[in-house]
C-alpha cells in the first residue's frame, strides 16, 4: 500500500471515530471539524486521486490536530499514561535490532526500507531473516519462521505504524494483568496468527504468501483487551471500552479489505487467538481489576 493510500485511510479512519464518540456526546468532540475533513477528503479523491491522502492529511492536520492542541496541550499528555512497560520496551527494540538487520544486508535501497517497495537484495534479507515462506515452513520444517517473521518487517513505515500500536495499547494492559500474562499472548498471538495462516495456506483456503510483521501479535493484544473487558464488563467504564474495541477492530478489517498486500487472515487468527487468551489467562495482577488502559 503506498503512503497516499495509507495516509488517506488513517485520515478518514480518525474522523469517523470523532464522529462515533459525538454521537454519544456531541459537545465533547468537534464533529464539524472531522466532517469538513472527510469532505475535503472526497474532492481530493474525486479532483486529485493521487494526492488525495496528502491533501486529506493537511486537511485533518488543520482542521483537527492544530486545534485540540490550542485546546488543551495538556490532553495529549494520555498517549503515554504509564511511561514504557519492561515487556513492551524489550518487544520495540527487538523489532528495532531486527529491523536493523535488514538495513544492513539491504544496503542502500531507501525507497524499499522506507516504504516497503519490492526489491530483490530487500526480499532476500526478510528470507534469510526468516519471513514466514509456506513452502519452507511445510516442506522444510523450518518452523522457526513463525517466531522469526513476528519481528521483520517490510520497510519502516510497516515497522513504525506497528510500533505505535504497540506503544498506545500495549503497557497499560501489561499493567493490568502483569508482565509474564502479557508476554505470553502476545507470543501465542503472534505464533496463531503465522501458524494459522500457514495452515490455511496449507490447505488451498488462501493463496500462498510470504508473510512477516507484529501485527498479528498487536492484534492479540487488542483481542485480548476485548476478553478481559468482556469478562469484566460490569466493572465502571468496561462496555465503553469494549466499544471502542469493536470500533478498532472495524476499522482494521475495512483497513485490510482495501489493501491486497495485508494479511487479514493473520490479523483475525492473532485477534481470536488473543480474545480466547483475555478470557482465559488474563486475571487482574491485582485483586481489583483497574481498567488502567486509556482506550478512550
Amino acid at each position: 500500500m503506498e503512503l497516499n493510500q495509507l495516509l488517506l485511510f488513517l485520515t478518514v479512519a480518525s474522523c469517523l471515530a470523532v464522529i462515533f464518540r459525538a454521537v454519544r456526546s456531541p459537545t465533547a468532540v468537534p464533529w464539524l471539524a472531522a466532517v469538513g475533513v472527510l469532505v475535503a477528503s472526497g474532492g481530493a479523491w474525486i479532483f486529485a486521486r493521487g494526492y488525495a491522502g496528502y491533501v486529506s492529511f493537511g486537511a485533518w492536520f488543520l482542521l483537527l490536530l492544530i486545534p485540540a492542541i490550542i485546546r488543551n496541550p495538556r490532553s495529549f499528555r494520555r498517549f503515554r499514561p504509564h511511561g514504557i512497560t519492561p515487556v513492551v520496551l524489550t518487544l520495540v527494540l527487538l523489532n528495532v535490532a531486527m529491523f536493523t538487520l535488514e538495513l544492513v544486508k539491504t544496503g542502500p535501497d531507501l525507497r524499499a526500507l522506507l516504504l516497503g517497495y519490492d526489491a530483490p537484495r530487500f526480499n532476500l534479507a526478510l528470507h534469510t531473516l526468516g519471513e514466514v515462506d509456506p513452502i519452507y515452513v511445510v516442506a522444510f520444517h523450518q518452523y522457526w519462521r513463525l517466531i522469526a517473521a513476528l519481528f521483520l518487517h517490510y520497510g519502516a513505515l510497516h515497522l513504525i505504524l506497528n510500533l505505535l500500536g504497540l506503544y498506545v495499547l500495549g503497557p497499560a494492559f501489561e499493567i493490568e494483568v502483569g508482565a509474564i500474562r502479557f508476554l505470553v499472548i502476545y507470543m501465542l498471538a503472534g505464533l496463531a496468527s503465522t501458524g494459522g495462516v500457514v495452515l490455511l495456506m496449507r490447505y488451498g483456503a488462501i493463496a500462498p504468501a510470504e508473510l512477516v510483521g507484529a501485527s498479528g501479535s498487536i492484534m492479540g493484544i487488542i483481542g485480548a483487551w476485548g476478553g478481559y473487558l468482556l469478562r469484566n464488563r460490569h466493572a465502571p467504564l468496561a462496555r465503553q471500552r469494549l466499544m471502542n474495541i469493536f470500533f478498532i477492530v472495524a476499522t482494521q478489517v475495512i483497513f485490510d479489505m482495501l489493501t491486497p498486500r495485508v494479511s487479514m487472515s493473520a490479523h483475525l487468527c492473532g485477534l481470536a487467538t488473543g480474545f480466547i487468551l483475555g478470557l482465559i489467562l488474563a486475571h487482574p495482577a491485582r485483586s481489583t481489576p483497574r481498567f488502567a488502559g486509556k482506550l478512550a
